[in-house]
């Protein structure tokens, strides 16, 4: 490896690789809802111990559950639209993106501020705050759609997997791909 830097984006990327593989089982056990909230979890569990990670062993470890969560969240929340209404799914995907990049505007033009007015100290809590907040609106929408729809609706990843597992799996997958391809792509070496 040409730096240690190197070898950790490469183990994180694995680890994003691995938290993808897993995360078609673990919609096809307690649904995607749940498995939404169980990607966000692991993230808002990263940025709490962000302070423990001091070098690099420690960093890994701390970042570890973020790289599980971080890349699976999409292909989870893709799945949990396509089943909460298949009949919008592509309309629901294409809005859940444009969500999804304004909320990185906002954090990071929010993050930038922070950093520039007060340094680094601090960010992880805000940025937990932020991550808590989307975890508690995931959990509320999940428990309105499930009164909205019942419950027989959003169990689908649970009761009716075998009809379902391969429209799942190959969402799942796609994402997979598509974030190798951006990962490992013609330009991956280029970066410094």
């Amino acid at each position: 490896y040409r730096s240690v830097r190197d070898l950790y984006n490469r183990i994180f990327g694995a680890l994003g690789l691995v938290g993808n593989v897993l995360l078609t089982r673990v919609i096809d056990r307690v649904g995607a809802a749940s498995a939404v909230a169980l990607t966000l979890a692991c993230m808002a569990l990263s940025l709490a111990c962000w302070p423990l990670a001091t070098g690099f062993t420690s960093a890994l470890l701390v970042t570890a559950p973020w790289a599980l969560g971080c890349f699976a969240s999409n292909s989870a929340q893709q799945a949990r639209l396509a089943l909460a209404s298949p009949a919008l799914a592509t309309a629901l995907i294409s809005l859940n993106s444009s969500a999804m990049y304004l909320g990185h505007f906002a954090g990071s033009a929010s993050g930038g501020a922070m950093i520039a007015a007060a340094g680094y100290a601090g960010l992880n809590w805000v940025a937990l705050a932020w991550m808590l907040a989307s975890l508690g609106t995931s959990v509320w929408a999940a428990g309105r759609l499930r009164a909205l729809v019942g419950p027989r609706l959003l169990d689908l990843g649970v009761q009716d997997q075998r009809r379902l597992r391969g429209p799942v799996a190959q969402l799942v997958v796609a994402e997979l791909v598509l974030g190798l391809h951006r990962h490992l792509g013609p330009h991956a070496g280029a970066r410094s």
